[in-house]
């Protein structure tokens, strides 16, 4: 499976750095779960068709082949040895090597193998983009040396062994995580597992699929996914952390997060469709900030309501808003700002005056200016 690294050029100094030769890799590395999320210390360069190994604390991720060379404009550079790392933010990387930098945006893929130190915790929620068939879930990481199909806890932690510990994405079969009806998860089935990635071939994710499930802590999605609706009661009350909402995605109905205290981090694929939050759908949360979509029209009774530590929600640039419910942000005692960023209407959307109104008083901001 091949996948694209694409070099930007970037001039420093007298020399500029940068792949050609269609360059591809097999693998990735993005560090999506800031506590205590791994630093990458150093990328090793093997010879002018070259290898990277990211060298992280703890641990290393090893299959990222790169296939070209590196040139300075005027020839190949021939590098053997290690290039000095400077920075990484979401999947792009920044190399130096003598006088010269590239930044590499790396887009993800897969298979992996991270090999983790004796003592040392593996604390990192991603997964390959693309699995090895439509009926296969991902259900987090397994001991390269073990029987292939058991999951490990998660974090991983390396502490009864002397030397380090090989792990690889584990899949199973579809219908042996989950109940399904038709394309849809309607629950899950058999063993519980902590990390779940939902295949492409799912379109909906079931009412009431993980309610009350206490082992679930992150959820993805597979690139491509064709997920349209986060049911009702999806989530409710569950031990979920962490979820990327892909772009895919139209509705989220009523309650499908609600109570799930545990969760820190809702991110959404970049071109989101949502379009509905429904009534209480992500209602009695512990986050302090929310960025709703730019794509959401409608946010229903008390979607937010009784998040008593919410203290910032930022509607995206150019949000589409059209309806607020009065009640939505209904006892967010500590929330302080409701931003919009440069909204094309200048209309208010209907009911938003309520909804930021008693019991609390939070700045509003609507295109730069305090309403």
């Amino acid at each position: 499976m091949k996948y694209l690294l694409i070099a930007i050029l970037m001039i420093i100094s007298s020399c500029s750095l940068s792949l050609v030769d269609g360059t591809s890799l097999d693998g990735f590395i993005e560090n999506t779960y800031e506590d205590p999320g791994p630093v990458v210390e150093s990328i090793r360069v093997d010879g002018s068709d070259w290898e990277l190994h990211y060298s992280v604390t703890g641990y290393r991720i090893e299959g990222v082949r790169v296939i070209g060379t590196l040139s300075d404009g005027g020839g190949e550079v021939d590098v053997t040895g290690d290039v000095t790392f400077v920075s990484s933010d979401n999947g792009t990387v920044t190399i130096s090597y003598g006088d010269c930098t590239a930044t590499l945006t790396i887009e993800h893929g897969g298979p992996l193998e991270i090999h983790i130190d004796p003592e040392t915790i593996y604390y990192d929620f991603f997964m390959p983009d693309e699995f090895p068939g439509s009926g296969e879930a991902f259900v987090g990481w397994k001991d390269a040396a073990g029987d292939g199909t058991s999951a490990l806890p998660f974090p991983v932690v390396n502490s009864s062994r002397t030397d380090e510990l090989v792990i690889t994405p584990c899949y199973l079969p579809l219908s042996d995580v989950f109940e399904m009806d038709g394309s849809v998860i309607s629950a899950t089935k058999g063993t519980l597992y902590e990390f779940y990635g939902i295949p492409s071939s799912v379109t909906e994710i079931g009412a009431g699929a993980f309610r009350n499930n206490s082992t679930v802590k992150a959820i993805a999605f597979e690139k491509g996914a064709q997920v349209k609706s986060i049911d009702s009661d999806s989530f409710y009350f569950s031990s979920l952390e962490y979820i990327e909402i892909p772009s895919s995605v139209e509705t989220i109905a009523e309650r499908a997060f609600d109570g799930a205290t545990a969760l820190k981090s809702v991110i959404f694929e970049e071109g989101s469709n949502l379009r509905t939050i429904g009534h209480d759908a992500f209602s009695a949360l512990t986050m302090k900030e929310f960025t709703i979509p730019r794509s959401v029209r409608e946010i229903g009774r008390s979607a937010f309501g009784l998040d008593v530590y919410l203290e910032r929600v930022i509607f995206e640039e150019g949000t589409e808003i059209e309806s607020i419910d009065p009640y939505a942000f209904d006892n967010d005692f500590s929330l302080q700002t409701i931003e919009f960023l440069s909204p094309t209407s200048p209309r208010v959307p209907d009911g938003a005056e309520s909804a930021w109104g008693a019991p609390f008083s939070p700045r509003v901001i609507w295109d730069g200016k305090v309403v």
